[in-house]
Protein backbone atom coordinates (compact mmCIF):
# COMPACT_ATOMS: atom_id res chain seq x y z
CA UNK A 1 0.00 0.00 0.00
CA UNK A 2 1.13 3.51 -0.84
CA UNK A 3 0.37 6.91 0.73
CA UNK A 4 0.72 10.46 0.39
CA UNK A 5 -0.06 12.84 3.06
CA UNK A 6 -0.77 16.77 3.79
CA UNK A 7 0.10 18.02 7.05
CA UNK A 8 -1.34 21.54 6.78
CA UNK A 9 -4.41 21.71 8.46
CA UNK A 10 -7.23 23.00 6.00
CA UNK A 11 -10.76 22.01 5.37
CA UNK A 12 -10.67 21.60 1.02
CA UNK A 13 -8.06 18.62 0.63
CA UNK A 14 -6.64 17.58 -2.75
CA UNK A 15 -3.60 15.15 -3.34
CA UNK A 16 -1.98 13.67 -6.44
CA UNK A 17 -1.76 9.90 -6.30
CA UNK A 18 1.24 9.19 -9.16
CA UNK A 19 2.20 5.70 -10.45
CA UNK A 20 -1.07 4.33 -11.33
CA UNK A 21 -1.56 2.88 -14.34
CA UNK A 22 -4.67 3.28 -16.66
CA UNK A 23 -6.94 0.93 -16.38
CA UNK A 24 -6.60 -0.75 -13.36
CA UNK A 25 -8.86 -0.73 -10.47
CA UNK A 26 -7.74 0.70 -7.17
CA UNK A 27 -8.34 0.59 -3.49
CA UNK A 28 -8.37 4.27 -1.63
CA UNK A 29 -8.63 4.90 2.02
CA UNK A 30 -8.98 8.75 3.38
CA UNK A 31 -8.14 9.71 6.73
CA UNK A 32 -8.18 13.25 8.65
CA UNK A 33 -7.40 14.27 11.51
CA UNK A 34 -8.07 17.52 13.53
CA UNK A 35 -5.00 19.01 15.93
CA UNK A 36 -8.09 18.32 18.70
CA UNK A 37 -7.87 14.31 17.93
CA UNK A 38 -9.74 12.17 16.64
CA UNK A 39 -9.49 10.91 13.41
CA UNK A 40 -11.99 9.56 10.26
CA UNK A 41 -11.39 6.97 7.52
CA UNK A 42 -13.62 6.70 4.35
CA UNK A 43 -12.72 3.97 2.11
CA UNK A 44 -13.90 3.17 -1.68
CA UNK A 45 -13.20 1.08 -5.00
CA UNK A 46 -11.98 3.10 -7.89
CA UNK A 47 -13.18 1.05 -10.91
CA UNK A 48 -11.37 -0.05 -14.06
CA UNK A 49 -12.33 2.99 -15.38
CA UNK A 50 -11.58 5.36 -12.68
CA UNK A 51 -15.09 7.05 -13.94
CA UNK A 52 -17.14 4.61 -11.01
CA UNK A 53 -16.49 4.96 -7.21
CA UNK A 54 -18.31 3.13 -4.94
CA UNK A 55 -17.82 3.96 -1.04
CA UNK A 56 -17.25 0.91 1.11
CA UNK A 57 -19.82 1.80 3.71
CA UNK A 58 -18.81 -0.61 6.17
CA UNK A 59 -15.70 -0.44 5.56
CA UNK A 60 -15.23 3.98 7.08
CA UNK A 61 -14.76 4.52 10.64
CA UNK A 62 -15.01 7.36 12.98
CA UNK A 63 -12.83 7.43 16.13
CA UNK A 64 -15.88 8.69 19.07
CA UNK A 65 -14.18 8.80 21.75
CA UNK A 66 -13.19 13.03 20.54
CA UNK A 67 -14.65 15.24 17.84
CA UNK A 68 -13.67 13.27 14.53
CA UNK A 69 -14.33 15.23 11.24
CA UNK A 70 -16.98 14.48 9.07
CA UNK A 71 -15.27 13.47 5.19
CA UNK A 72 -17.28 14.92 2.57
CA UNK A 73 -18.66 14.26 0.31
CA UNK A 74 -19.51 10.42 0.20
CA UNK A 75 -17.62 10.02 -3.19
CA UNK A 76 -14.68 12.37 -3.43
CA UNK A 77 -14.07 13.89 -6.71
CA UNK A 78 -10.94 12.21 -9.32
CA UNK A 79 -9.27 14.28 -11.80
CA UNK A 80 -7.34 11.64 -13.58
CA UNK A 81 -4.56 10.89 -16.58
CA UNK A 82 -3.25 8.12 -17.77
CA UNK A 83 -0.64 7.97 -15.29
CA UNK A 84 -2.08 9.99 -11.92
CA UNK A 85 -5.38 10.22 -9.98
CA UNK A 86 -6.24 13.67 -8.15
CA UNK A 87 -8.13 12.84 -5.32
CA UNK A 88 -10.33 16.18 -4.10
CA UNK A 89 -12.51 16.57 -0.67
CA UNK A 90 -13.55 18.24 2.33
CA UNK A 91 -13.63 17.84 5.96
CA UNK A 92 -16.36 19.98 8.55
CA UNK A 93 -12.81 21.17 10.50
CA UNK A 94 -9.51 21.89 9.21
CA UNK A 95 -7.77 18.82 9.51
CA UNK A 96 -4.46 16.95 8.20
CA UNK A 97 -5.17 14.04 5.99
CA UNK A 98 -3.76 11.07 4.49
CA UNK A 99 -4.89 9.20 1.27
CA UNK A 100 -3.46 5.02 1.22
CA UNK A 101 -4.03 3.17 -2.03
CA UNK A 102 -3.52 -0.11 -3.73
CA UNK A 103 -4.24 -2.32 -7.28
CA UNK A 104 -6.50 -4.47 -4.24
Amino acid sequence: MVHVSDLVPVTTHGLTLTGVTAGMPYYLKISAQPASGGTSSAQYNLADDWALVTPLASASSVDLSSSAPTITPSAPVFQSTPTSVHVTWTTDVPTTTRVQWSDR
